[in-house]
């Protein structure tokens, strides 16, 4: 039984395709030969000769029919579920992302490539629905600063336009750093790469720290040797999204480094509110804030994380979210430089 779940027309009976052409053209020569053969052979060890041989080739040509009908009916039958799924694609003219194939109960070929079908129908409907979220949460956070910028232009032409232009140039900042997320995330999905060097990441790190503005105190511990090959613009932007996450939420930050082959381990610790153990996956979903981090800081975009993380996997290594109480606990892991 095949179709799409959301139902569609019954197959008709498929026609004579290429595939039984293709096992008649196999079956019946060698049928045939093997079928006469045999008649001529029994014909021979006949009393009667002729009429044994002539008996015996009717019986061939009965022989060959039945095996060219035999032939015809088993492979329709075995295709009939193609032929459905076929069909039940050419009769979908509308878009519905949650159609499936009815995958029939074969358990061979035809019953995986059901499931194959019906898997890349998943990936298929996971991509456009995060595009669907994708233009929605961006035009929703690209409106916050937009509007901002439009209230305070209004309101610098009827007061002192000093604090207005601080305001101004706040929101003008966000917008920019809402605007460079987008870019960042369309040349990682779309596979661009990046300059590949030898990173140190303890240099990398006692560099960044040193951009940290006031406000945010942070400590470091930072093993030598940890080397790894990766763009270093890359992992400082992974770097200072962890570190703009703890400044969000937190006062003080631990970065340290540490070397333990084959991979090097860079983790943010810092004394927030932390993250809770059933959240720590959604931290990494796109445009995903938790209620907790939109009431203190609803300037967020919720893209630093997802960013981090897909960097940290374009160069072999990861990044998630280890349970650590008092705080947020964030681990870096890459391959080390052979």
């Amino acid at each position: 039984m095949g179709g799409l779940v959301r139902g569609s027309r019954d197959p008709a009976r498929p026609p004579l395709g290429a595939t039984r052409r293709r096992l008649l053209a196999l079956t019946v020569p060698v049928t045939a030969v093997l079928a006469i053969a045999a008649a001529l052979t029994l014909g021979l060890l006949s009393p009667n000769p002729a009429l044994g041989t002539a008996l015996g080739l009717l019986g061939a040509l009965a022989v060959v029919a039945l095996v060219a009908y035999a032939t015809v009916r088993i492979c329709g039958r075995a295709l009939r579920p193609v032929a459905a799924m076929r069909n039940a694609l050419a009769a979908a003219d509308e878009v519905d992302l949650t159609a499936r194939l009815r995958v029939p109960a074969t358990g061979d070929e035809i019953e995986a490539l059901g499931r194959a079908a019906n898997a890349w129908a998943d990936q298929v409907q996971r991509v456009v629905e995060r595009e669907r979220r994708f233009v929605a949460d961006a035009s929703h956070d690209l409106r916050g600063p937009i509007t901002g910028l439009v209230t305070r232009l209004e309101d610098a032409a009827a007061e002192d336009p000093a604090p207005v232009l601080r305001a101004l140039l706040a929101d003008a900042l966000r917008l920019g750093e809402i605007v460079d997320d987008l870019l960042e995330l369309t040349r990682l999905d779309a596979g661009a790469e990046a300059t590949v060097n030898s990173v140190d990441l303890s240099r990398l790190v006692a560099e960044e720290v040193a951009r940290v503005p006031a406000g945010l105190a942070v400590t470091t511990d930072l093993a030598p040797g940890a080397v790894v090959l990766a763009s270093r613009i890359r992992l400082a932007r992974v770097l200072g999204n962890l570190l703009a996450n703890a400044a969000r939420h937190a006062r003080n930050v631990h970065v340290s480094v540490t070397v333990r082959p084959p991979h090097a381990f860079l983790e943010v610790v810092d004394d927030g509110p932390g993250i809770d153990p059933a959240e720590a996956e959604r931290v990494f979903e796109r445009f995903v804030r938790l209620d907790d981090a939109r009431r203190r800081d609803p300037g967020g975009s919720g893209l630093g994380l997802p960013i981090a993380r897909q960097i940290a996997r374009r160069y072999g290594g990861d990044l998630y979210a280890a349970d650590h109480k008092g705080g947020a606990h964030f681990v870096l892991t890459l391959p080390l430089a052979d």
